[in-house]
């Protein structure tokens, strides 16, 4: 390779920069130290720092290309490698210590005719690490090789070459992997037993071949290694001293490069070809049918993890329904997850196996990405709703003004409808992250109810012609996804915005009552009350009775329970002694205790009912204690 000022600086972000040091090292030849290659910039960790700084920056575009540009972009460096491999040849055997003075090696590195020099140091040389369809037998049949079959374990079209090892090691195998074409001149003088060893290391691990060359060394290859392969089960091949040890392996590397070069370009066309499918106005089941084309897996279906299938082709498939994680029973199939936010939303099924996990995998990642898009563009028009919904709600706008804008979002309320609340547990991001209504997105449909989002709530307003039941019991399906204890209420046919506001408080008081689907009662102020977040009563309430929430902590007494009887007799003594098992005099203690407690005179209606209110609060919200109170 020709000196060049840039063999003492570092490529980074297309520049070729020194080191931060300043300093340079040289690199020598270990076989001719007189052979100076040339000098290397003595990089640091700045140095690193700079070329990963480098590298992402440029990352999002490579990132941003399609599939099929990057293979093109990955062929011509292929290309490039090919057309100066003798160069890259050349300085790599420098660097190992071959000795390029030796007419001999120039004609290996040439891939022409001559005889192997004693410049192999022992270091086997790796020309590929991916296991391809390249056998002893193809090596065989290539006649520009000339190679012989000295064993009769040579002709096994199981044989496959993975990638190719040249040594002469007295033990190379801790270094081989398996299924390497390992090369050899015999250079070390082994006795009959070293070599009997060897070849039942190599038999063991196993490897794909053993190619012994003949001329250099030994003239023939010796009788007892012929016999221990043909003993031990091992391939062994001859090779003479007219063709190189490099010919052959520039012969393997460019069968691998060829055959997975073939199969990237095809897994790329593929995957370009799907993206298109899922675009496209075929969407998911264009997808469906491109892969049951593709896979020869028999038919293919995306199925939720209850079991109830969303998509299949072809669509007169039977997919059983079956529970569990992965949806079917079937294990002859094959199952990939369909992941969104890092939760398995769906599966990807085939009926039959298949080796194209790739594939599946690839599948799965696009349709994940493209219900999450379609997930947020949803959000964004249930988020609106909930805006608007919240100014209804609370009076900030006026009825007639409300009207409009509910007409102007497709929303005729003058007609009867009814509200459906639902409330989830645990974090509402989730609610918003995860698609709980999979599958109007997989159909790149919107909501079929206008459906809103408000903090933890889904409302869904049901018009009239609509079984509201029946829609609450969907919702409460889709979301269970996200909460099993998700909690539904059901209001009344209402008309108007009036209607509207009734109707919400009647469903959000119903979906207290608990998990599963519940039925408004009868709206009461006390459960109006009790609904309307922008009221502090729960606050007001436990700060109201925490002395004697306090006094029951501490002594283990009864307070807030004899209140509560108390309120609920109509503080009728008589009533609530006989209630709690109690003497009148006892209760009296109490009463008196409570009022001292709280501040309170169970006389006063006005503080009678700010204590029934407050246990009210306490009730709907038991966990909600302050800290401390």
């Amino acid at each position: 390779m020709a000196q060049s000022q840039h063999l003492r600086r570092n490529c980074i972000d297309g520049r070729w920069d020194p080191a931060e040091s300043g300093q340079t090292r040289e690199n020598i030849n270990p076989a001719d130290v007189t052979d100076r290659i040339g000098e290397f910039a003595e990089s640091g960790g700045v140095d690193v720092d700079r070329a990963v700084d480098a590298a992402t920056a440029a990352s999002p575009g490579w990132r941003a290309l399609g599939p099929v540009e990057r293979a093109e972009f990955l062929a011509r460096a292929g290309t490039l490698l090919t057309e100066r491999a003798e160069e890259f040849a050349a300085a790599i055997t420098r660097e190992q210590g071959k000795l390029l003075a030796d007419p001999g090696v120039r004609d290996f590195l040439n891939g022409g005719r001559g005889r192997r020099g004693p410049a192999c140091t022992g270091r086997f040389v790796l020309v590929h690490n991916r296991r391809v369809p390249v056998t002893v037998p193809d090596l065989l049949a290539e006649p520009t090789l000339g190679l012989r079959a000295l064993s009769s374990h040579c002709h096994d079209e199981d044989r496959r070459i993975g990638w190719v090892s040249t040594t002469e090691l007295p033990d190379p195998t801790p270094f081989l992997r398996g299924d390497e074409l390992v090369m050899t001149t015999g250079m070390l003088d082994r006795d009959d037993a070293e070599w009997v060893r060897l070849l039942g290391r190599l038999a063991e691990l196993p490897v794909a071949a053993l190619c012994f060359g003949t001329g250099l060394v030994h003239q023939d290859v010796p009788p007892v290694v012929v016999e221990t392969a043909e003993r031990a089960g091992l391939a062994l091949l001859g090779s003479p001293v007219e063709v190189p040890f490099a010919q052959i392996s520039r012969w393997v590397a460019d069968r691998i490069f060829a055959e997975r070069y073939d199969a990237v370009r095809s897994a790329v066309v593929l995957q370009d070809q799907l993206v298109r499918e899922l675009l496209s106005g075929h969407g998911l089941r264009g997808l469906l049918r491109r892969l049951h084309r593709e896979l020869g897996a028999g038919p293919v279906a995306v199925v939720e993890p209850g079991g109830r299938v969303l998509a299949r082709h072809p669509s007169s498939s039977e997919w059983p329904r079956a529970g569990g994680d992965e949806g079917m029973a079937d294990d002859a199939g094959t199952s990939v997850p369909i992941v969104v936010d890092g939760v398995p939303v769906a599966w990807l099924r085939t009926r039959l196996g298949t080796v194209r996990q790739d594939v599946l995998s690839f599948a799965t990642s696009i349709i994940g990405l493209e219900v999450a898009r379609h997930q947020a563009v949803l959000n964004g028009r249930r988020e609106l709703l909930g805006q608007l919904l919240e100014d209804v709600l609370h009076r900030t706008v006026s009825d007639a003004d409300a009207r409009r804008r509910l007409t102007a979002y497709g929303l005729a309320v003058e007609g009867p409808h009814v509200v459906v609340v639902a409330r989830v547990g645990g974090a509402p991001g989730r609610l918003r992250s995860l698609p709980w209504t999979l599958g109007p997105l997989l159909e790149r449909e919107g909501d079929r109810l206008p459906t809103a989002l408000i903090d933890d709530t889904v409302m869904v307003i049901v018009p009239e012609g609509v079984d509201a039941a029946a829609a609450a019991r969907t919702v409460a399906d889709h979301l269970t996804v996200l909460d099993p204890g998700v909690r539904v209420g059901v209001g009344e046919p209402r008309r108007g915005v009036a209607g509207l506001r009734l109707g919400y408080f009647e469903a959000r008081q119903a979906a207290q009552a608990g998990p599963g689907v519940h039925r408004a009662a009868p709206l009461s102020i006390a459960g109006l009350l009790m609904g309307n977040l922008d009221l502090p009563l729960r606050e007001l309430g436990h700060a109201v009775l925490a002395p004697l929430l306090r006094h029951d902590e501490e002594q283990r007494a009864e307070l807030v329970a004899t209140l509560r009887s108390y309120l609920a007799h109509d503080c009728g003594s008589a009533a609530t002694a006989r209630e709690l098992t109690l003497h009148r005099n006892s209760l009296r203690y109490r009463l008196r205790l409570i009022e001292q407690l709280t501040g309170r005179d169970l006389d006063r209606l006005a503080d009678r009912t700010e204590l029934w209110l407050a246990l009210l609060a306490l009730e709907a919200d038991p966990a909600g204690t302050p800290p401390g109170q």
